[in-house]
């Protein structure tokens, strides 16, 4: 892409250190998506996630591993701005992905977290919920459930509104 921010959320199989990534998005400036994708993890998973994002194992067995999508991934990441509600945690997810499939990262311009940003406004010295951040910036979320598009969408409407405050 290689310009301006994007904003990106991943969902995963859970919070273990072999959690994999099993869905990713990525929208611009305007909203627009510019990839999303459900992934196939490699390893086996007995259970995910699905109580928090609703994706399940027969969700994510026709899905495609990192490895056929990496590509557009990557352009849709490339030379911008990667913001993030929990910055840490999506920017590791993305670079433990491509290192599970012995893939080259994406180079990306820099990084940025609503999270931080609006737990400095609003909670200091805390962790606020990209939920709690909308609640307190006054935005309606949008329909649906927590998934990748819906809070990668969230995420830029939290960053329009605290960068216009």
């Amino acid at each position: 892409m290689g310009s301006g921010r994007v904003y990106v959320d991943c969902e995963t199989t859970g919070l273990q250190d072999d959690a994999e990534m099993i869905e990713v998005a990525v929208v611009d400036d305007d909203g627009r998506v510019l990839f999303e994708s459900l992934l196939r993890p490699v390893l086996e998973h007995e259970t995910i996630a699905t109580d928090i994002h609703g994706i399940t194992l027969d969700m994510l067995a026709s899905a495609p591993l990192l490895a056929e999508v990496a590509d557009q991934l990557a352009a849709a990441l490339e030379g911008s701005v990667v913001v993030a509600h929990n910055r840490d945690y999506d920017i590791s997810q993305l670079e433990q992905a491509w290192a599970i499939h012995g893939l080259p990262a994406a180079h990306w311009a820099g990084t940025d977290c609503t999270m931080e940003a609006a737990a400095a406004r609003f909670r200091p010295g805390q962790r606020i919920s990209l939920h709690d951040t909308m609640a307190a910036l006054g935005i309606d979320p949008p329909p649906g459930a927590h998934r990748a598009t819906r809070d990668a969408q969230c995420a830029r409407l939290v960053d329009l509104a605290l960068h216009a405050v």
